[in-house]
């Protein structure tokens, strides 16, 4: 049995590999361990080996998030085994945390808590444990996995839409300022302007008075 020792300057990512995440609501960094494992009685890391071979002990940090089956519980202490591996083992102290919802209440209230599927978030130091569907989890992290070629795909292909579109637009633009251009550079057409000669208008009076002449 091995006790994972989660001092202040340990990385975050120490108990992994398995354990702790941080939810999409909380994102605040890993803090410091719950308890120093030093002070954990021997027996629990003892009970603990046995139940799973090659464990590990790890504490709670705060604002730390588990998903995993509860298999240990003393009048102190929680273990909740976490991590693809299923080897780590994180303990929780009883006095920290809630349990959200009758099912573990009851549970945890008639010694029954072993088994359980739980999900447990630290804020603040204290933390709040809910009920957890471990297979329903995984299917819906297999779903979302298939989902994620279809949605590149879609991605790239409205990116690709928008780049062709802003083509479009900057071949449009160019064509204006060509036609634009070519209008300016045109040498201006002069319109002919074809002039009339006026011929004087005819008149009668000078006949008449030829006319007037004759008669004298």
């Amino acid at each position: 049995m091995t006790q994972q020792h989660s001092s202040a300057g340990n990385s975050a990512n120490e108990l992994d590999k398995g354990s702790a995440q941080q939810t999409p609501q909380a994102k605040k960094p890993l803090g410091k361990p719950t308890m120093q494992l030093d002070q954990i009685p021997s027996y629990v890391a003892e009970k603990v080996s046995a139940k799973i071979e090659g464990a590990s002990l790890a504490a709670a940090r705060e604002n730390g998030s588990y998903y995993g089956k509860v298999v240990y519980t003393d009048a102190r202490h929680i273990g909740q085994v976490v991590g693809k591996a299923g080897t780590t083992v994180v303990l929780h102290r009883r006095e920290d945390m809630q349990m959200v919802g009758q099912q573990l209440a009851w549970r945890l209230e008639q010694k029954k808590l072993n088994g359980a599927e739980m999900r447990v978030h630290y804020n603040e130091g204290k933390a709040k444990a809910y009920p957890f569907d471990q297979e329903r989890y995984l299917i819906k992290q297999q779903e979302r996995k298939a989902q994620e070629p279809a949605k590149e795909v879609k991605d790239l292909l409205e990116r690709a839409g928008t780049k062709n579109k802003a083509a479009e637009k900057g071949q449009a633009a160019e064509k204006k300022v060509d036609a634009t251009e070519k209008k300016a550079n045109a040498p201006e057409k002069k319109t002919a302007v074809k002039r009339v000669k006026k011929e004087p208008a005819k008149t009668d009076k000078p006949a008449k008075q030829a006319d007037r002449g004759l008669e004298r």
